[in-house]
């Protein structure tokens, strides 16, 4: 092969390798500007949501959390005070603890505080494990 047509060689591969380098530019630009405009658009959705949520909070983070959380516990209470009453008796002994767990449970949750669940009575003798090592 003539020195020429080695050169020729060189630089068809040398501008493909350049074409290719390009293209991928191209494509990896192209990405970067969807992705920042997905981005952009998603974050001015986020700062207008945070906008109206601080507009319409006129009370303090707290209190907003503690009205929150006092409504869920209503509805709470309210959803257990519907169910329909629980059986006065059982047929065996097994339901008849379980009867009785259950009351105890709807007692617990219309009287204390459902935030310490972890301690009530019927909790511990039915979730944990007393004897373990």
């Amino acid at each position: 092969m003539s020195e020429m047509s080695v050169l020729n060689l060189n630089l068809i591969m040398l501008s493909m390798k350049l074409r290719f380098t390009l293209d991928s530019l191209k494509l990896h630009t192209k990405a970067v500007t969807v992705y920042a405009n997905f981005y952009s658009r998603r974050l001015n959705s986020c700062q207008v949501i945070l906008a109206q949520i601080a507009q319409a909070a006129e009370t303090p983070a707290c209190v907003s959390t503690f009205l929150d959380e006092q409504y869920r516990l209503e509805l709470l209470r309210v959803r257990i005070r519907a169910l329909p009453p629980l059986p006065d008796s059982a047929s065996n002994r097994s339901e008849g603890e379980w009867l009785a767990n259950r009351q105890q449970l709807r007692q617990h949750i219309l009287q204390s505080d459902p935030i310490r669940f972890l301690e009530w009575d019927v909790i511990g003798k039915t979730m944990f494990v007393g004897d373990a090592p």
